[in-house]
């Protein structure tokens, strides 16, 4: 669907959204957008801009279109074919039950990671390479040299990211008008 983006009819919305739906059944998240539109000096009130994305990392295989509802055509459009679209996807979803099980398992671990390197200082300690004396020993300290300089590097990048990513001017998150809705198949 990389043809899909940009404006199109309410029509046509709808039918999009529908594939999309169906496509997000097994791939993908949807994302839903909805926000007042004063673009058309026109009309009668603020029109509704709503936008849908598949939330894609790549920008060449993301579907993202919109579609704009005069403020006279609000409540037909929503009850005659954008509900009856959303409830649909809704009732066919197939939403996953939580294993809670798998959930107590990764917390386990992962309890027992942060303990292990709280124990050693926040580092993680070098396994199964060589013996602290005796034979083995030259090998284990190498190990250990190659393993601080690994994380001095993620540390540097990290900190390289964080300071490259920064708050750009306008882009303080959605303003509170905007009501967004993620359906995750």
């Amino acid at each position: 669907m990389s043809d899909i983006s940009g404006r199109v009819s309410k029509e046509e919305f709808v039918t999009r959204l529908g594939e999309l739906f169906e496509k997000s059944k097994a791939e993908h998240s949807v994302y839903i957008t909805q926000k007042s539109y004063e673009g058309d000096a026109q009309n009668m009130g603020p029109s509704v801009l709503l936008r849908v994305s598949d939330g894609r990392d790549d920008k060449d295989k993301r579907a993202k279109f919109s579609t704009v509802v005069p403020a006279a055509e609000v409540n037909d459009f929503y009850a005659q074919h954008y509900l009856p679209q959303l409830r649909a996807s809704l009732a066919a979803a197939t939403l996953r039950k939580r294993d809670k099980a798998k959930e107590r398992k990764v917390a386990k671990a992962l309890g027992a990671l942060k303990e292990r390197r709280e124990k050693n200082g926040g580092v993680e300690p070098v396994e199964g390479v060589g013996s602290k004396r005796g034979a083995g020993h030259r090998k284990r300290q190498r190990a250990e040299k190659r393993a601080a300089r690994l994380r001095s590097e993620k540390a540097k990048e990290a900190q390289k990211l964080k300071s490259s990513s920064g708050t750009a001017a306008g882009s303080s998150g959605p303003s509170a008008d905007n009501d967004v809705v993620m359906i995750d198949a």
